[in-house]
């Protein structure tokens, strides 16, 4: 059945017989509106402008026609693409992501508590990350030195640091160190997910960095402020839909390094913390996460945004909602 159309004749996306790559990208767009992506579909004669999803002096250009395929075939390469990708990515990392849930009394899939939001299952983790990712963020993801799925549930802080504390794998592992700060930090994420109680009341599915020290990424200028670090990933990463990590992306990852015995951002071994750069700035600081070796515990502590650290480390993340039903 033909897309509802107009007719495009004397209209805006032709006037003054605007670039063909322009109207293509705009017809291919109108195209994507339609099943399948299809130029013939596009091209058709209708028999009056009223009719066709085109100009009537459109319908014969074959240079036009032949970018509207071109550009048909990329999308459907990138969505091929990045579905292969993340199908093979959750295959090989959902259960481990799970088990470090439930390794951690975050969350166990098979005796969840009352109230509690199940987690997305492997098939719907991969429906949901293969229709959510864009082209763009399957090239960051691709990239990293070590994707990382997490399955993220969204509840309150008290519980990710009731569950952080709760398993010690390490010798002379001890409680978390959390400062005043990331107290109130803790508030403020609650506020935002609008978490009022304990419960997981949704989820969230990510592919992170999950490298235990992480590279300068290429632009990362360490002579700069935190702050000005900081305008300059969301400037790089935020148009391409990348995200920094935020407190309980960054607690699953420190479960994960625990679990396996491979210690993330070992502050005093090899000199580096992960800038928590989705949690915003207050009172002039900024989030910092490490294993600190000589107190043997997870630390989270705040540094000062006007200042320069060398030993900070961005971690960038794809994030996608699972849809609550």
């Amino acid at each position: 059945m033909p897309l509802e159309r107009q007719d495009w004749n004397n209209v805006e996306r032709r006037q003054g017989d605007a670039a063909v790559g322009l109207t293509a990208l705009k017809i291919a767009t109108r195209a994507a509106e339609g099943t399948p992506l299809d130029a013939d579909q596009m091209f058709k004669d209708g028999g009056t402008p009223d009719q066709n999803n085109v100009r009537s002096a459109d319908l014969k250009d074959p240079k036009l026609r032949a970018k509207v395929e071109a550009l048909l075939r990329t999308a459907v390469l990138d969505e091929a693409e990045i579905a292969k990708y993340i199908n093979e990515l959750v295959d090989s990392q959902y259960k481990g992501s799970l088990d470090t849930l439930k390794t951690f009394n975050l969350y166990n899939p098979e005796q969840p508590p009352e109230g509690d939001v199940p987690a997305p299952t492997l098939e719907e983790a991969k429906d949901i990350l293969a229709s959510q990712v864009r082209a763009e963020q399957l090239e960051v993801i691709k990239r990293m030195e070590k994707p990382t799925l997490q399955l993220i549930p969204i509840t309150s802080m008290t519980r990710y640091v009731t569950a952080l504390d709760s398993n010690k794998p390490m010798e002379g592992q001890r409680n978390a160190f959390v400062s005043s700060w990331h107290q109130g930090a803790f508030e403020r994420a609650d506020e935002r997910d609008k978490v009022n109680n304990n419960t997981i009341i949704g989820w969230k599915i990510a592919v992170t960095e999950g490298k235990k020290e992480p590279a300068l990424l290429y632009g990362d200028d360490v002579s700069k402020t935190l702050r000005e670090r900081n305008a300059w990933f969301k400037e790089e990463f935020g148009r391409k839909g990348i995200s920094g990590v935020n407190l309980k992306e960054m607690m699953l990852l420190m479960m994960g390094s625990l679990k396996s015995g491979e210690l993330m951002n070992n502050y005093w071994r090899n000199g580096t913390w992960t800038f928590v750069n989705e949690e915003p700035e207050k009172d002039g600081c900024v989030s910092g996460v490490d294993w600190d070796d000589y107190d043997r515990r997870v630390g989270l502590r705040e540094r000062d945004a006007g200042l320069r650290y060398a030993s900070a480390r961005f971690r960038a993340s794809v994030v996608v909602d699972v849809p609550r039903v």
